[in-house]
């Protein structure tokens, strides 16, 4: 630790978050993963973590180095053209009836 960082106001897990704009979980993911140093302060069963704002800013630079997303890269365009075309309600055919199609019922008996 240099002078410098002791000098400095560490910030909370919630103000670091808010100032990378992610959430705490994605946080402490980052710092579980090693991409991002933090302080352990306090003892006892409950420690709690501060974060260096020179090392949240070194934290962005490394990110803004990396290559983007492949999904984001570019945008995927279909590979086929939609030219459909609504028929008119006059080009619709009447529905045909059941008789129409298989006939007298059979429990039908010729009057």
């Amino acid at each position: 630790m240099t002078l410098y960082m002791l000098n400095e106001r560490f910030l909370t897990t919630k103000q670091a978050a808010a100032h990378l704009s992610i959430c705490e979980k994605t946080l402490l993911d980052h710092v579980a993963k090693g991409n991002l140093e933090c302080v352990d302060v306090g003892t006892g069963t409950r420690a709690f973590r501060r974060f260096s704002p020179n090392q949240l800013e070194q934290f962005t630079r490394r990110l803004q180095k990396l290559p983007p997303c492949p999904s984001t890269r570019e945008v995927r365009t279909a590979g086929v053209a939609h030219t459909s075309v609504a028929p008119a309600f006059s080009d619709i055919q009447k529905p045909t009836t059941r008789r129409e199609v298989f006939g007298p019922l059979r429990n039908q008996t010729k009057s």
